[in-house]
């Protein structure tokens, strides 16, 4: 996979060394991350941005099959994350990155339950 200075992205096929241009908008390698697949019919090519996902259907020709582009909403104002927040108002993490075997821990403490209870 090649990426140039206009940000278009190059896939590098094994038939003959050639360079074959994936049909996308662009790509910026600084900030937006990718996965590809392959199977025996097509790709599948997924930018991940910082507030959308767009994914890109491509034959192995490089003709766009299919593309679509989904808005990720920011979880933190999900009045499901904020009632989470009432009712567990802890973080149990039964893995810690520093070790490899499992480590139960509690993080992430949150007053907002003492709030609640307090002005309610």
């Amino acid at each position: 996979m090649i990426i140039d200075k206009s940000n278009q992205i190059y896939l590098l096929k094994n038939n003959g060394y050639q360079l074959l241009q994936l049909p996308i908008g662009g790509f910026d390698y600084t900030r937006d991350r990718f996965k590809l697949t392959f199977n025996p019919v097509y790709m599948d090519l997924t930018i991940y941005r910082e507030e959308e996902r767009d994914k890109y259907i491509i034959n192995h020709q490089g003709k766009l099959l299919n593309q679509y582009a989904q808005i990720l909403h920011d979880q933190s104002k999900h009045w499901s994350q904020q009632l989470k927040s009432y009712i567990l108002p802890f973080k149990l993490s039964l893995t810690d990155s520093k070790h490899v075997l499992a480590n139960p821990a509690l993080t992430d403490f949150s007053a907002q339950v003492l709030y609640f209870i307090y002005y309610y």
